[in-house]
């Protein structure tokens, strides 16, 4: 079993690197989603509701293209 400590800790790693990402790519969308779930999965360790955490439910059409060349 993880001490309190460290499963703060952990939410903590996980929110702010779910925070910090960017879209570039379905790659990034699929991280997204999984920090997502992770996020949850540690709150619900530590007896928190789940939040839904804003960009989770990115679409493809959300995603920054990258330039084609000329």
């Amino acid at each position: 079993m993880l001490s309190k400590r460290s499963l703060e800790l952990l939410l903590d790693l996980a929110e702010n690197k779910l925070s910090d990402i960017v879209p570039f790519d379905r790659e990034d969308v699929r991280e997204i989603k999984t920090l997502h779930a992770c996020v949850n999965e540690l709150r619900a360790l530590r007896d928190l509701p789940p939040i839904d955490i804003p960009g989770a439910g990115l679409q493809r059409s959300m995603v920054r293209a990258s330039p084609r060349p000329a």
